[in-house]
């Protein structure tokens, strides 16, 4: 998939355009998020116009906008999390606010994240419902599901006093990649990323991506 501001063409792959596929919204602005849900449609995210407001769009196979979702507005240009049953959690106004809406784009309950949020803290959803959150100087903790936020006791990521944290991923596999300014995490040696599994154990240290003194960042977690 190619995006030419408010344009999305999709690409063969012998390089030629797939002309069976087109998307141009003339209401919309710049395309700014761009993912797969778990049927392999097109979800996107882009401003209305030259304004603040955003819009989350699915589209049919054929590029356009499928009718079967309702578009979600947005006070501002929002990348959801996908969950595994088609349907999207979406971040309200404030860090611990969020809406899980259904497959079709409708909602269908609010989450109330603010016993566990707070200012500096990293937020992941997971696309089963689960969210991790984590603090610099602590670690990361999870809660099962976010529709019903309990703090899981058998999950615990415990940092150093002095870990920074400046980034949390979820792969596919529900594994977790940290990022920080931190040279060991529980007795293990790395440059700044760890890589946990569900079970909270160490799934081996990731390859090492800042071992200056640049803060890592992850761009992306997919398939």
């Amino acid at each position: 998939l190619l995006v030419q501001s408010r344009t999305l063409i999709r690409v063969l792959a012998d390089g030629t355009r797939d002309t069976s596929f087109s998307y141009d919204d003339p209401q919309l602005g710049t395309i700014q998020v761009l993912q797969l849900d778990s049927s392999g449609r097109v979800v996107l995210a882009a401003n209305v116009g030259n304004t603040g407001a955003g819009r989350i769009v699915r589209l049919a196979i054929n590029g356009s906008s499928d009718p079967s979702f309702a578009v979600i507005p947005t006070d501002r240009v929002i990348s959801p999390t996908l969950l595994a049953d088609g349907g999207l959690v979406v971040p309200q106004n404030g860090a611990a606010a969020y809406t899980q809406y259904r497959a079709d784009g409708t909602a269908l309950r609010s989450w109330d994240l603010s016993r566990w949020i707070a200012t500096g803290a990293l937020v992941r959803i997971g696309a089963q419902r689960e969210v991790y959150v984590g603090y610099s100087g602590l670690g990361v903790f999870r809660l099962p599901d976010g529709a019903n936020p309990q703090l899981d006791a058998a999950f615990f990521a415990r940092g150093d006093s002095d870990t920074t944290l400046t980034d949390l991923a979820l792969q596919p596999d529900g594994r977790l990649l940290l990022a920080g300014t931190f040279t060991r995490w529980e007795s293990h040696t790395t440059s700044g990323v760890v890589r946990l599994d569900p079970a909270r154990s160490l799934a081996g240290v990731a390859p090492v991506v800042a071992a200056d003194s640049r803060v890592p960042k992850f761009v992306a977690a997919r398939r």
